[in-house]
């Protein structure tokens, strides 16, 4: 049974599909990117893939930035069941199955807080099917979990470089305090832009986004 994800900016119940982590970010705030990015691919649930791809709203990533800290208490360690596979996943081709993860310490960030716009899958064939929803707070990960992750095979770095804005609009619930990313245009009157488009979703600030 897939995870099932809705509300927010989201106008579908979309399931979870696969998840995968990108080092650096792909996505800049202030033009400053994190070390690391987390991708959790929602496919609308009403739709297959193959139909998703071919959408503009057939998909919704949620993206949770990674930081790194030398020392992290017990209960901020985030990463350390993803951690315990990832010696076995050194090597290009290498495959675990029968894996459970418990998510939601993946997920321990303000889900009230977050970006969100209509854009494109980051690898080829890029397709414009994305609702992205991008949380502003990161979780945080050690020094030596990210050396592991740099280690991974041959490629250092698995991310797509910034790209041009195209126009779009990015975002954000009116009560979320964080600086406006350099990356991207904004409304000057970001109030009334956000009570617009989420004008459907009455709950959306009291709840964020929710699971199912």
């Amino acid at each position: 049974m897939h995870p099932l994800v809705s509300g927010g900016p989201l106008k579908h119940r979309y399931r979870l599909e696969q998840l995968h982590f990108h080092w650096l970010s792909e996505h800049a705030v202030n033009g400053i990117k994190y070390p690391m990015e987390i991708h959790f691919v929602h496919v609308r649930a009403d739709l297959t893939v193959n139909q998703a791809l071919h959408r503009k709203d057939g998909l919704a990533i949620i993206s949770v930035f990674g930081n790194v800290q030398s020392e992290l208490e017990d209960s901020d360690l985030h990463m350390s069941e993803v951690m315990t596979h990832v010696p076995k996943l050194m090597r290009a081709g290498n495959r675990l199955s029968g894996v459970l993860l418990d998510m939601t310490k993946l997920l321990n960030v303000d889900k009230s807080s977050y970006y969100t716009y209509a854009g494109s899958l980051t690898s080829p064939d890029c397709n414009e099917a994305v609702t992205w929803i991008i949380f502003t707070s990161p979780i945080f990960l050690t020094d030596a979990q990210y050396r592991m992750f740099a280690n991974i095979g041959i490629v250092r770095h698995n991310f797509r470089s910034l790209q041009r804005v195209n126009q779009q609009v990015v975002y954000m619930p009116v009560e979320t305090k964080v600086k406006v990313p350099q990356i991207v245009q904004f409304f000057v009157d970001v109030g009334k832009a956000v009570t617009d488009f989420f004008k459907n979703f009455g709950t959306f600030m009291a709840n964020g986004i929710h699971g199912r």
